[in-house]
């Protein structure tokens, strides 16, 4: 019994387009994605099959969050731009705790999944390279990634087989976050560029259970996990720290943003940005 899904979700926010003067909070742009695709015996009755039997769950999602300004002119004054992404996807195949299954000759248990998040905070950028007044608070992209690919046989009563037990579990996933200041124009204030990214990556296959096979028994598990980040500040430089009334250093103002992050997802841990630092200390 298969189940599949493959979708693309994107959210983007805008700010400070289309004006001569515009004064704008910021631009926030959040996407969340809580997603279960399974293929899975459960406890609630037993399963008598006469033959072979395949469980299969594939899922495949493209995330995207975008949040920008777009500048065209005269005196801006912004917020921020704020580009949250969380995803919380589980791709489960097999058979739960407690669940019966009997009359099984080959059992084929397969989960496969394919996440991609893209995560964008742009400051912005005046095409003309005039000479606009323009005051950001930060360029901020927080991406929160939970993806779980698991293939596998819970805990119960013995599984006995007639064939062979072939369970694998494949997952790819992959996050790129991008934060950027004003890239031009004539006089600019910029907080900070700060990406934070969390990736919780988990793939396996596990037998819980005591099982007995007339043939082979076979349990696989592939992961690729990729985490790209890159914060770049204005070109035309920010403003100096005494200039800056929020009391807060960089650690500070990305644990707030990373806070905004966790709210949206089930994450529950504690954790904080790691400590900014230079070669020197």
């Amino acid at each position: 019994s298969p189940a599949s899904g493959t979708k693309a979700f994107q959210a983007k926010a805008t700010s400070g387009a289309g004006a001569s003067n515009v004064g704008v909070a910021g631009a926030l742009a959040v996407n969340v994605l809580d997603s279960e695709t399974t293929a899975l015996v459960k406890p609630s009755g037993s399963v008598s099959v006469t033959g072979n039997l395949t469980l299969k769950a594939t899922s495949g999602y493209t995330n995207t969050a975008i949040a920008e300004a777009d500048l065209t002119g005269g005196n801006v004054g912004i917020g921020g731009s704020v580009a949250v992404n969380v995803v919380d996807d589980a791709t489960v195949a097999g058979v739960t705790d407690s669940g019966n299954l009997s009359g099984v000759l080959d059992l084929t248990i397969l989960a496969t999944s394919n996440d991609a998040m893209t995560t964008t905070a742009n400051g912005g950028a005046e095409p003309s390279g005039g000479s606009s007044s323009f005051t950001l608070g930060a360029s901020v992209a927080i991406s929160i990634s939970n993806v779980t690919t698991t293939a596998s046989v819970g805990t119960g009563s013995t599984l006995t087989l007639g064939g062979k037990l072939d369970a694998k579990a494949e997952q790819t996933a992959s996050v790129t976050a991008n934060a950027k200041g004003a890239t031009v124009g004539g006089n600019v204030g910029i907080g900070a560029a700060v990406v934070v990214t969390f990736a919780n990556h988990l793939v396996d296959s596990q037998i819980k259970r005591s099982l007995t096979a007339a043939l082979d028994i076979s349990l696989k598990a592939f992961g690729t996990s990729t985490t790209t980040s890159n914060a770049e500040a204005s070109a035309k430089g920010a403003k100096g720290e005494g200039d800056d009334t929020s009391g807060k250093n960089v650690n500070g103002k990305a644990d707030d943003q990373l806070k905004l992050g966790k709210d949206k997802s089930n994450d529950t841990s504690t954790a904080t940005t790691p400590k900014a630092g230079t070669g020197e200390g």
